[in-house]
Parts: structure tokens; C-alpha cells; sequence
């Protein structure tokens, strides 16, 4: 996907900055991605993409300047650029990564998954449509698609990775009477998807036609439903960079209690196979696991190289990129939940929130949400009488503080863990 010439190109561009500039950096990416959507009952669009960019940063006289290119022709204008932005930073010291040797992570590349041509990618669409109005359901919207990504980054210190993904991801929504459903997954290969329209059909009409509620309860959300929470909350306030400006709820509070006495939660880019997994950060800085919550006890806060200088401590080999053109931030990889304090949900009696509406709402900063429940159940062991119309009101931060971990391990996305239970109150 990319070539030894092209390789070449880089270091050259990379030497040329060096003679301007006291370090500098370059981050190159290319991905290509073909996928297939489906309304109602047909396939009604496709779409191939390529894209590739360089993203450019240099150190003179201890300041940091960034600009980014999508063409080598581009790459003078862009040296002078951040050259010229690095007078207007601050004078931290950064320094780029020497070279070193990394471990490879396994099962993030399928070759497999290049050989499925548009034709088996469109027949996913069809047989996902047909398994949904087979279960009694009606499809609304599905999908399906693979991509291919390469990453290199060179630095005027010798440092240096490469690396190359895959990628393939699906989802389907049914919906049954008043009730729709998503069910979604995403894998480095391929899996058959047919499994996510039967479990989106299933689902709408397990919770279709529910009544309001209100009252304390004890409360269920299963793996998708956490993953989302996590996506919102963890992300943002595990950020070394939000305690330094003290714009998170970790502000402060390193070394504190922050959850239950048996939460464990872990930071761990080594996983085989994890949709999350690096060898190292887009710096350069090896990956490893990190314990971010140990015993309740908050352990670790996560930084790449500029935000660790600000906060006077070390990266923790965290940095990362959305695209060429995001600003390099800092967050986690794959997040594993542990805990001792276990409930099993053959004896659990409540209520299962399995989908929320409008949790962007969520203040990140203190922890509070009010989210209408798009679906859920009284649950006693298995799903019963389906609730609608009503509302789960709280603070993600004391749930925290007082969940209890099912017994149902699972993998989605990038969260590895089972449900959670909590007590809760339903408005």
C-alpha cells in the first residue's frame, strides 16, 4: 500500500526540515474504503474512497509548529508554515522519540478481508434486509464496509514505525410497531453480519410497545450501552491534558478514590485483535497496558509528549491522531473493566436500560445525564414487560462509585467487559 520509493520521499522531506528547524517530524497516512448502505428494502448507496495527507511538525528553539499537506509538492509551504506557528508557541522542550524497536501486535491486518470483492460486500446488505423481514421486522437502514489503512511516522532523531490495518465493520437497524433497534460490530476481518440483523429484529421486538415508569430500581445496561457511556465520559476525563486545565473530573484527584473499591480499569493497547490496538502512539512512544483506575483508586492519567511537558510529567506513550489534519490529542485504546464485586443476572430483578436517547447531553465535566430510555424492560433473568416514554436520571461519576459487574464478558468495539448494575432511579 506503500512503497519503498515512497518511504524514501519521507526521509528526504524529514532531512529537509531538520536543516530549517532544530527536530522535526513527519506523520504520513493512506487509507482506501469501499461500503454498501441499504434503506428499507434495497441498496441505495456505494462508495469507494482514497485518501492520504502528512501531517508536519518541527522544533525550533524549544517551540512546537504544526501544518499539514496532502502533496508532496505542498511540503515548502507547509515547512514555512510551522516554522512561522512555532514562534507563537510555548517554549516546552519537546523532544522526538529516538528510534526503537517495537512488539507487534497481532490480528489487526487480514489480507482475507482485501480478497471480499463489491459483490460479497453488497450480498451482506441483501441477506441482512432478507434476515430482518424474516424475523417479522421491518429493515430501516444497514450497512457494511472494509478499509485499509497504512501509518508511518519519521522523526529527525531515528524515530520511526510503520503499520498497517484493516478493517471491516457492519450494523443494521429493524424496526417492530413504535420500537427500532441497532445492532452493530467491528472487526480487523470479516465476520458474517447476518448475525447483527437477527439480533437488531429480536431486539425490536423484544422491547416494541413499552409503557412509562418511574421509582428507584435497580438497573442493568448491557455492553453497548456502557461502551457509549465510556465513548463520552472516561475518554475525555482520563485526558492528562483536561486535569491540567482542570477541565476534568480527574482534576486533581490522582491517587483519590473514584469508583468502587473493586474497579479495576485498564488502559491496554497489547490486545490481539482489539479494534484499538497499537504497537505504539502516533509519536512513536511504545504502547503499553496502564492501570488508569486500580482498586477505586484513581492510578494514572494519560499524555503524549506536548501535554506531559505542560503537566511536568512523562507521556504515557498516548498520543493519537483522528486524521492527518486533527490536532494530536491523548486518550485510550482498548478499555478493560475488572471488578471482584460480580452480580449474576440469572438472579438479577430490575430493570434493563438497553438504549439511551441523547446522551451527547451528559455534562463531561460533573458526571450528570438525563437521558429518555429509547428502550428497555423489567428483567428478571430474561427480558419482560418492555418501558418507553420515561427517563434515566443520574450522575456517571456515583455510578462509579457503586457498580457491580454481570456476569456476561463481552467484547465491543473497543470496551471489554460484561454489563454493568447499579442502582438507579427512572423518571
Amino acid at each position: 500500500m506503500c512503497g519503498g520509493s515512497e518511504l524514501e520521499d519521507l526521509e528526504e522531506l524529514v532531512k529537509k526540515a531538520a536543516m530549517k528547524a532544530d527536530q522535526a517530524e513527519i506523520f504520513y497516512l493512506v487509507k482506501t474504503s469501499t461500503s454498501f448502505r441499504g434503506i428499507a428494502d434495497k441498496i441505495n448507496f456505494s462508495r469507494s474512497s482514497f485518501s492520504k495527507g502528512y501531517a508536519l511538525r518541527v522544533i525550533k528553539d524549544g517551540k512546537m509548529g504544526v501544518s499539514y499537506f496532502y502533496n508532496p509538492s505542498e511540503f515548502d509551504r507547509a515547512l514555512n508554515t510551522a516554522i512561522y506557528a512555532s514562534r507563537f508557541a510555548e517554549k516546552l522542550g519537546i523532544q522526538f522519540p529516538l528510534k526503537k524497536a517495537f512488539t507487534e501486535v497481532k490480528g489487526v491486518y487480514d489480507k482475507k478481508l482485501l480478497k471480499k470483492d463489491e459483490n460479497e460486500l453488497s450480498d451482506c446488505i441483501v441477506q441482512m434486509i432478507d434476515t430482518v423481514k424474516r424475523k417479522g421486522a421491518m429493515p430501516i437502514r444497514c450497512g457494511a464496509g472494509r478499509n485499509e489503512s497504512f501509518f508511518c511516522m519519521l522523526n529527525s532523531e531515528g524515530g520511526e514505525f510503520k503499520s498497517k490495518r484493516t478493517g471491516f465493520s457492519a450494523h443494521s437497524t429493524a424496526r417492530f410497531k413504535d420500537t427500532a433497534q441497532t445492532s452493530d460490530k467491528s472487526s480487523h476481518s470479516f465476520f458474517n453480519p447476518v448475525e447483527l440483523a437477527e439480533k437488531s429484529a429480536d431486539l425490536a421486538l423484544a422491547f416494541a410497545e413499552g409503557k412509562p415508569t418511574s421509582g428507584e430500581f435497580d438497573i442493568v445496561i448491557p455492553p453497548t450501552l456502557v461502551a457509549n457511556f465510556l465513548r463520552l465520559e472516561p475518554f475525555a476525563s482520563f485526558s492528562g491534558e483536561k486535569a491540567f486545565r482542570k477541565d476534568s473530573y480527574f482534576s486533581g484527584k490522582k491517587g483519590k478514590k473514584v469508583a468502587d473499591d473493586q474497579l479495576n480499569v485498564y488502559d491496554d493497547p497489547t490486545i490481539p485483535n482489539g479494534m484499538g490496538s497499537v504497537k505504539c502512539d502516533d509519536e512513536g512512544v511504545a504502547a503499553n497496558r496502564k492501570a488508569l483506575i486500580r482498586n477505586g483508586i484513581l492510578n494514572i492519567l494519560l499524555y503524549n509528549l506536548e501535554t506531559a511537558r505542560r503537566a511536568k510529567t512523562k507521556t504515557t506513550g498516548s498520543g493519537f491522531r483522528n486524521s492527518v489534519s486533527h490536532p494530536l490529542g491523548s486518550g485510550p485504546t482498548n478499555l478493560v473493566i475488572t471488578s471482584k464485586n460480580i452480580t449474576h443476572l440469572d438472579d438479577f430483578k430490575g430493570i434493563m436500560v438497553n438504549s439511551l436517547i441523547a446522551m451527547q447531553n451528559l455534562n463531561q465535566r460533573n458526571g450528570n445525564f438525563s437521558c429518555s430510555i429509547a428502550s428497555g424492560a423489567f428483567f428478571n433473568g430474561e427480558i419482560g414487560k418492555p418501558i418507553k416514554g420515561c427517563s434515566l436520571v443520574g450522575n456517571f461519576f456515583d455510578i462509579l462509585k457503586n457498580v457491580s459487574l454481570a456476569d456476561d464478558e463481552q467484547v465491543y468495539h473497543k470496551y471489554y467487559g460484561p454489563s454493568w448494575t447499579f442502582r438507579g432511579k427512572i423518571v
